[in-house]
């Protein structure tokens, strides 16, 4: 893993930390909901 992928991993960590995590999960699970209404 590069250096540059570890300190954006790090800064998503934080954003993570700081957004509401329910809020978070719900926009993930929407992404993956309309990827997988693509793929089909």
């Amino acid at each position: 893993m590069e250096l540059v992928e570890l300190v954006e991993l790090v800064e998503l960590v934080e954003l993570v930390e700081l957004v509401d995590k329910q809020k978070l999960i719900l926009l993930f699970s929407k992404i993956l909901f309309i990827r997988f209404k693509v793929i089909c």
